[in-house]
């Protein structure tokens, strides 16, 4: 897991420094920090974000994730996958629509993360 969580955050470092959400992907990608059919719904749109803290929890074996706050206490999953090493596969922001609570939300979906 200490692999998963370094390389979350390289990709955070990224976020934060990178203001251009098209070069911030080339860079994410240069870097090989997130998988081919990385997910972000709007993150790296979003330009101004500033991490204050992240934990992780193992999924399976091969997957991780990872919860991200800001510096304004909003939660974001970011999930981490192994391949041939730790690599960002979505991220996503906590649903603003249900907050994790309803599994018929129409924004999510009822996953609680993101929007359809």
């Amino acid at each position: 897991m200490y692999e998963a969580l370094h390389n979350a955050h390289r990709l955070i470092a990224h976020l934060e420094q990178v203001r251009d959400p098209d070069a911030l992907r080339r860079a994410l990608e240069e870097a090989n920090l997130i998988t081919p059919d990385f997910f972000h719904n709007l993150v790296l749109d979003h330009n101004s974000l500033r991490f204050a803290s992240m934990s992780a929890t193992m999924r399976k074996t091969d997957v991780c994730e990872v919860q991200v706050k800001d510096n304004d206490g909003m939660p974001y999953q970011l999930l981490m996958r192994h391949d041939s090493n730790w690599r960002g596969q979505s991220f996503k922001f906590e649903c603003v629509g249900c907050f994790g609570d309803d599994p018929t939300c129409g924004v999510c979906g009822g996953s609680g993360w993101g929007v359809l």
